[in-house]
C-alpha cells in the first residue's frame, strides 16, 4: 500500500498519518531538487550547444 492510500485509510491512526506526511514532504522536496538540477543541466547543455554551433537552427532560444 502506498503513502496516499495509507493517508486515506480510516484505520490508520493520526500519529502514523503525520509521520507519513512528513515522509511525503521530505520526498517531494528531494524530487523538486532533482528536477531543478536536471533543468539547470539541460539549460547548460543547450547554451553550450548554441555557443559552439550558433549557425544551427532548432536549439536557439
Amino acid at each position: 500500500m502506498g503513502i496516499v492510500q495509507l493517508l486515506s485509510d480510516a484505520g490508520v491512526d493520526l500519529a502514523t498519518k503525520e509521520t507519513l506526511l512528513s515522509y511525503l514532504q521530505v520526498s517531494s522536496t528531494e524530487l523538486d531538487d532533482i528536477i531543478r538540477k536536471i533543468i539547470r543541466k539541460s539549460q547548460e547543455v543547450i547554451e553550450k550547444h548554441d555557443y559552439l554551433s550558433p549557425g544551427l537552427t532548432g536549439c536557439q532560444k
